[in-house]
This record gives structure tokens, sequence and C-alpha cells, in this order.
């Protein structure tokens, strides 16, 4: 996608998967497939680099689905989304880095696009979706500036990312809630709420 190729994108997949019972990077559609592998393909068909950050590599590799794409060791550990961001950055330097939950199945180019060119327009730190008030993080596009900014958090022990705000330059886009497609940012947290998706956890052989 023109425009979009000097970009980079992340997918998450380093979380403890606590409510789920079983890692989320493993979970699967009807057919067997893993949604790893779909979102990093369509992604890929957009973005000029695709990469996984998790908590380790090794759990990816029995997957040959997911060889095309980079596996990133998280660098912070047990840090949350921050620590995992800040990773990605630095696996991109130089880059905007546009960063998506692992468990979040539903993808909208056109959002993606409206997020670009406001990062684009703005030169802003941080571009994310805002809808009645919520922001939506995990689906938004980071700027290389914010690694620096999101280490002193680390030390500080500021896990949310938006603690780490004040110091940024933010756009939030604004959405309408009619607007948005079923189930996007929706993050699958539960076996109810994966199964309600179409998906389900697996152990990962």
């Amino acid at each position: 996608m023109k425009n979009l190729k000097k970009y980079a994108a992340a997918i998450l997949c380093g979380g403890r998967s606590q409510r789920m019972g079983a890692d989320k990077a493993f979970l699967r559609d009807s057919l067997g497939n893993l949604l790893l592998a779909q979102s990093a393909e369509r992604l890929a068909t957009w973005f000029g680099r695709v990469l996984f950050v998790t908590d380790d590599p090794r759990k990816l590799e029995p997957y040959p689905e997911l060889a095309p794409y980079a596996a990133i060791k998280d660098q912070h550990p047990l840090s949350g989304p921050v620590g995992a961001i800040r990773t990605a950055l630095l696996a991109s330097p130089g880059q905007a880095v546009f960063v998506l939950a692992g468990d979040q199945p539903t993808i909208e180019l056109e959002i993606i696009l409206k997020l670009r060119d406001l990062l684009e327009k703005t030169k802003a730190d941080v571009v994310l979706p805002c809808h009645e008030g919520v922001i939506e993080p995990l689906y938004a596009f980071y700027g290389s500036q914010c690694a620096a900014v999101f280490q002193e958090s680390l030390l500080q022990n500021k896990l949310a990312i938006r603690q780490s705000f004040p110091s940024l330059v933010v756009q939030r886009l604004a959405l309408e809630p009619q607007t948005l497609a079923q189930g996007l940012f929706k993050n699958l947290n539960t076996p109810e709420e994966a199964q309600a998706m179409g998906y389900k956890p697996t152990d990962r052989h």
C-alpha cells in the first residue's frame, strides 16, 4: 500500500494470557489457522516490514506460517506494552511503527490510513484512535521519539502507556462508534471472548 511501505508494523504477542488460561499467541480459528499468521499476512500486504515482539521467540519457531516475519525478544519482559513497543521501535530505528495487539482479530485498513495521514500531517509522536472517550493504544502509530520516553517511564515503573503521554505529542483520531467494523478493537482475553469471535485457545503443538 502506497505510503505505508515506509513504515513497520509490530504485533505484540508476549502477554501472560492469565485470563485465557493458554498462550494467546496460539489462538486458532475453526479451520486451524493461527490468528497471528492471519494478522501478519494482512499487515504484510500494506507495510514494508512486519515483526512480532514476544517474550520468547523460540515459541514461534515450530510454525512455518510465522517464519517470514522477524520475531524480536521483548527487551523488557513483564513490563507490559510499554516495554514491547520500545523493543519494536529499537528494532526499527528511525521509523514510526504501527502497533497491534496479537489478540485483536479485526484490522481495518481505512482507519490505519487515517492514522497514517494524521501522523504525517501533525508529525506527532503518537497517533491513536479514540471513540466515546476510549483510546486504543494497541492500534496506533508510535514514532521513534517514543523509545527514550518509554525507557524513562520504565525506570519509573510507569507501565501504563498513557502515563508517558505528558512527555509526548499525542494526536487522537476521533471515530464515531457507528462507523466501526464489528469486533474492531476487541481483544480476546478469555476463552469465551475468543469463541465469540470464532477462535479458540490451543496449546503449542
